[in-house]
């Protein structure tokens, strides 16, 4: 569990994300909430809707209310355990020919796991929260976790280059067996070389050489409509085949009820600030 600290008048909350329910016991987790005076612990769990037990422990959680997951509740996961000719054949067809386009155009992909990299990717990544006007992350947050995530050897980083021009950068995190592609950030330039489908092509080939089984798209909703904030990217990770997997919601258990309530007003009125701000740029 992540604890998040909050100056009075809040108080500090949990954040349990992608924990497997079969694992959790709620009595025990109540009882540490409330030695470390938590308001609320939000539990967002990695059990899929179709696991019926899971979803019946979730059901006896009391209290609770329903949250904004920080996980996408909708994904697309890969088995990269594939031949690359069943990987290229489950693609859409323009997924393979870009692919091959960025190669002969001269893109190529690097590990870039380091300062540098580091460095690169926060500038593309900054330029797509701005083209895109997204809330993002600021760079406090990703100094933090890549000091410690980078340090376990879970987080790596991949630059596409052209011309030494670095175009698009993803910071990935890995467990045992999965890669999960969180973050992104593109140039505005050079769109049509396609440097991104080469990206995650070449991401599969390096899991597969360090015998990841899985690549987690991180959020593709298939039902995402034309022209919402979800279509475009959902579209990109779709269309690279894999499997679609929807997880049980996310839930806040409330140990201070009082508290609680103190803390959804104050970040409801946060979160209408940053998005004023995110506008006005």
């Amino acid at each position: 569990m992540l604890i998040k600290p909050i100056k009075w008048p809040f108080k500090s909350f949990g954040v349990m994300s992608q924990v497997d329910l079969d694992d959790l016991s709620i009595d025990e987790l109540v009882k540490q909430a409330k030695t470390l005076g938590l308001s609320h612990v939000q539990i967002d769990p990695a059990n899929a809707t179709t696991d019926r037990e899971s979803a019946a422990l979730l059901n006896k959680i009391n209290p609770k209310r329903k949250t904004e997951s920080l996980v996408p509740r909708k994904t697309s996961v890969l088995d990269i355990t594939q031949s690359d000719q069943d990987l290229l054949t489950g693609m859409k067809k323009n997924w393979r020919y870009n692919i091959k386009l960025a190669h002969d155009k001269g893109v190529r992909v690097e590990e870039q796991s380091n300062d540098t990299g580091l460095a690169q990717f926060l500038d593309l990544y900054f330029e797509t929260v701005a083209k895109k006007n997204f809330l993002g992350r600021n760079r406090t947050y990703f100094a933090q976790v890549w000091e410690k995530m980078s340090a376990a050897g879970l987080a790596h980083i991949f630059v596409a280059y052209i011309h030494d021009t670095p175009i698009v950068a993803r910071m990935i995190f890995t467990d045992r067996e999965t890669i999960y592609t969180v973050y992104t950030g593109t140039s505005r330039s050079h769109s049509d070389i396609k440097a991104a489908y080469l990206t995650v092509w070449e991401l599969i080939q390096w899991g597969k050489q360090h015998n990841f089984k899985a690549i987690n798209m991180w959020g593709a909703d298939p039902d995402a409509i034309p022209k919402s904030k979800d279509f475009g990217y959902s579209q990109f990770k779709l269309g690279f085949g894999g499997e679609i997997v929807e997880y049980l919601p996310a839930y806040d258990l409330v140990i201070s009820p009082l508290y609680y309530r103190i803390f959804k007003l104050g970040n409801a009125f946060r979160l209408f600030v940053l998005r004023a701000k995110a506008k006005l740029k």
